[in-house]
């Protein structure tokens, strides 16, 4: 027979974590954190140490692991384990933040094109002042050339400047014809966008 006075009830664990008895219900289900002891009434209880390795779990829950790895690091507690948990998951985050910053970049130049576009006045001719621009223009594209090898001609310039880490973005791009707007029967056209000087092509 135990001492009841020395366990934890899920209830207790729950408010003194914040978190739902649900939550301890589910942990139990997959294995991942089950109580020392069920009473004959079925209420879950836990041991003093357990309430320091719930700790562990909902750290290691609130840094983004995965219920799988959290069972894998319980199960294999060593320093050097430890240390390549947490290396593995800064490294995954670091891409993240990476990632993330690069579409709140997209996202503010969108806008900021927008915004640009909603502020023109298509009846005034206007003189303003504007940084030193760069673009990467395409060899020429033939016309008579099937859609589909002229579409992979555009995408591979477009392409390059990723790859170069030029390109800005694609709203800044289009097209350049040789022939004079008085006389438009073009063979071939440019496609050109707008890069900064590293991604230039020379």
């Amino acid at each position: 027979m135990i001492d009841k006075r020395n366990f934890f009830y899920a209830s207790d664990l729950a408010q003194l974590y914040n978190i739902s008895k649900q939550t301890l219900i589910f942990y139990d289900k997959k294995d991942l954190f089950k109580p020392d002891y069920v009473d004959s009434n079925g209420y879950r209880m836990y041991s003093l140490k357990q309430f320091f390795i719930l700790g562990i779990i909902l750290d290691l829950k609130t840094m983004g692991f995965n219920l799988n790895d959290i069972k894998n690091f319980l199960e294999h507690r060593t320093p050097e384990d430890t240390l390549s948990l947490l290396n593995k998951q800064l490294h995954k985050l670091t891409k993240q933040i990476e990632l993330t910053s690069k579409l709140c970049d997209n996202i503010k130049s969108k806008i900021n094109t927008i915004n640009v576009y909603n502020d023109c006045k298509l009846n005034e001719i206007t003189l303003s002042y504007r940084e030193e621009e760069y673009f990467l223009v395409s060899e020429d594209i033939l016309l008579s050339l099937p859609q589909k090898e002229r579409f992979l001609a555009a995408a591979t310039l477009l392409n390059s400047a990723v790859d170069q880490n030029g390109l800005k973005e694609y709203s800044i791009s289009g097209f350049i014809f040789n022939d004079t707007i008085t006389d438009f029967s073009p063979e071939s056209y440019k496609v050109f966008c707008k890069t900064n000087k590293k991604g230039t092509i020379t």
